[in-house]
């Protein structure tokens, strides 16, 4: 008679059915299994972490650059500002 094991008796989420001639069949079956749903769950999370850490660093480029563009900015306006004082002292 086949030996059948379920599961979601172990795992409420999985619903897969593992059947085998005797216990043994049943066991390398499940554990084979599970090294897999382990493996895909693992893979998830680190996909989940690369896209975390792609969301940071482009977070701290957008920050950089706006930084560099008012730095410039203030550089232009220095210059500016000393363009008008050296026009006004040569007056």
């Amino acid at each position: 008679m086949p030996k059948v094991l379920k599961c979601a008796d172990l795992m409420p989420d999985c619903k897969t059915v593992i059947v085998g001639k005797d216990a043994d069949e049943v066991f390398a079956k499940a554990e084979a299994h599970a090294s897999k749903v382990e493996a895909d769950a693992n893979a998830k999370l680190a996909k989940k972490a690369v896209e975390a850490d792609a969301k940071n660093i482009k977070k701290h480029v957008d920050a950089a650059e706006d930084k560099a563009k008012a730095d410039i900015k203030t550089e232009k306006v220095k210059a500016e500002g000393e363009a008008n004082v050296q026009k006004a002292a040569a007056k």
